[in-house]
């Protein structure tokens, strides 16, 4: 009987097979997608991509693709599990769980952060997996010509040139620095993303004030009213962008636009002040899909969050304190101490210490959850009250059935 031998695609062949393998599994996928994650995307390697193979067919495949993310104050180094599909004859077999496997004991090895992914929950939550936040749970703002009607602005709308990228890649940065696991974007990946993005049919645009200094940008499909991306520096910016669309609906006889963004930047606040409905993201990504995270390193997440610990503690009874404590997660822990108005992180038990499960840990650390959302935990109410300070949760970027506007 032969065996299943996990591998990474080397030759033509095998890129070939990969490929087809994806259409077979994904076929209601545009292809170019999977030939963009495979081979395109400058910063990947075919080590990234494994696959199971027998007597030369492909059976499973999964991939962890290399990111950077925003985390509070840091940057971490962190890797999305992607790509994963069993062929349809030999599912239930363990394949797919096995390239799974593999690769969170590779990020393990690597040193990464955490691993997070867009999946079906079911699977995943036995590998301690739990949901958190974002992207595809970032909120559908729907604006229809009524909402945009009203708004005028001296600044203009004009497409992107080369020279804007600097600029953009500035307000892009300053707009998501804030919002855990928002990604950082390289130069390079910059270029590749506005390159491959236009050839798919997708525009780019800037919002600019009298001298052509760009305030703003818009990553726009303009057939379906959709603006996949946008940011805004300023309100101004904003105004300008909403009285855009107005035009563009317009012109192309359209309802209304759509925008996907976190509610607590800029252009969403702006715009829902301006009448803007809030929608639940399914409306775009139907399904029962989960955005989900697994914390691999306790202690470079908690330090990202230094500046908000600090932030939170001085708002609370224990701003006049002095303490410390330990925060841990399975075999890992972080000791925190509150000296001076300043946290000091390091690894290792020092005080009192709070054992919560890695699947709690992620949806508090992203600020997807409160300890209140889990009233099972063997927690007395000084600890529980000390993690109400620490991971308030509420955090307004991310859809919220009881925030939406209409379901």
């Amino acid at each position: 009987m032969s065996t299943a031998v996990l591998t990474h695609p080397s030759t033509n062949e095998d890129w070939e097979k990969l490929l087809a393998f994806s259409k077979l599994v994904h076929p209601r996928d545009a292809q170019e997608v999977f030939v963009r994650l495979y081979k395109e995307r400058p910063d990947l390697v075919p080590e990234n991509h494994a696959m199971l193979v027998e007597d030369g067919e492909v059976l499973a495949t999964a991939s962890l693709l290399p990111h950077h993310h925003y985390f509070g104050d840091a940057e971490l180094e962190v890797g999305e599990l992607a790509l994963v599909g069993t062929h349809p004859d030999r599912r239930m077999e363990g394949h797919a769980r096995r390239l799974v496997a593999h690769w969170l004991e590779e990020a393990k090895k690597s040193g990464l952060a955490y691993v997070y992914l867009y999946g079906i929950p079911r699977m995943y939550e036995t590998f301690g997996f739990s949901y958190a936040a974002p992207a595809h749970f970032f909120p559908y703002l729907r604006m229809t010509r009524d909402v945009l009607e009203a708004v005028m602005s001296p600044y203009r709308v004009r497409p992107m040139i080369p020279a804007d990228v600097v600029v953009m890649e500035e307000l892009y940065d300053r707009a998501n620095c804030r919002t855990p696991m928002a990604e950082v974007r390289s130069h390079e990946y910059w270029t590749y993303r506005l390159t491959t993005t236009r050839q798919r049919g997708f525009s780019w645009w800037v919002t600019v004030d009298e001298n052509n200094t760009p305030h703003g940008y818009i990553w726009a499909d303009l057939e379906k009213g959709r603006l996949r991306e946008v940011v805004a520096a300023d309100e101004e910016a904003a105004r300008a962008i909403l009285q855009w669309m107005r035009w563009e609906l317009a012109e192309r006889k359209l309802p209304e636009f759509s925008a996907q963004v976190p509610l607590n930047q800029t252009f969403a606040r702006y715009a829902h002040r301006a009448g803007a409905m809030i929608a639940s993201p399914h409306t775009a990504y139907p399904g029962n899909w989960a955005a989900m995270i697994k914390i691999l390193r306790f202690q470079p997440v908690i330090e990202g969050l230094k500046t908000q610990f600090e932030e939170r503690i001085n708002e609370s009874r224990y701003a006049r304190q002095e303490f410390s404590f330990t925060l841990v997660s399975g075999e890992d822990a972080v000791n925190v101490r509150w000296q001076e108005n300043r946290i000091k992180v390091g690894p290792g038990a020092v005080g009192h210490e709070i054992r919560l499960p890695s699947t709690v840990w992620g949806p508090l650390l992203t600020g997807y959850r409160t300890i209140d959302d889990y009233p099972h935990m063997e927690l007395d109410e000084k600890e529980r009250h000390l993690l109400r300070v620490l991971f308030p949760g509420g955090n307004p970027y991310i859809w919220d059935l009881e925030q939406s506007d209409e379901l």
